[in-house]
């Protein structure tokens, strides 16, 4: 029984014969990471150990934090767009016999991939809530007017 330790995972390369696990491992990313939109031919299942992302899963961005389990249905596009603190847990993807297994782009701009940047927190009223800054993921965007005064 083959045992992974950190820094490898279970591949088609690694994998003992007869397993059907296309892959599995760890993942840790933090801002200024890169990370690619991509898909799997296979289901994938995340399990986040640790702290929080915003994530594009087939164009609907979602926030997950330590303790969820994130399903990517075969065929789903998804990305990391913007973590707080360390985002890292574990990740299992089912193969699809015969197809192709790790990270499939629809284009070269998912597979040049992008800069992860920092999850930002908004105050909304009495309660805290966490939001993508879209400013910090679009350098040259216009910024909103200041507010407040020197006076």
């Amino acid at each position: 029984m083959p045992i992974y330790a950190p820094g490898r995972w279970l591949s088609p390369e690694t994998r003992p014969e007869g397993c059907s696990i296309a892959g599995a491992g760890r993942f840790a990313f933090r801002v200024g990471d890169r990370f690619d939109r991509h898909h799997h031919e296979g289901d994938e299942v995340w399990f986040v150990a640790g702290g929080r992302a915003r994530m594009l899963l087939e164009g609907d961005a979602r926030e997950v934090g330590a303790g969820d389990i994130v399903l990517v249905p075969a065929g789903t596009s998804h990305d990391i767009l913007a973590v707080d603190g360390t985002f890292s847990g574990f990740f299992l993807e089912q193969e699809a016999p015969g197809r192709a297994t790790g990270h499939l782009h629809r284009d070269e701009v998912d597979a040049a991939g992008h800069e992860v940047v920092a999850l930002v927190a908004e105050v909304a009223g009495d309660r805290q809530t966490g939001g993508f800054d879209a400013r910090r993921a679009a350098p040259g965007a216009p910024q909103p007017p200041a507010t407040g005064s020197d006076d």
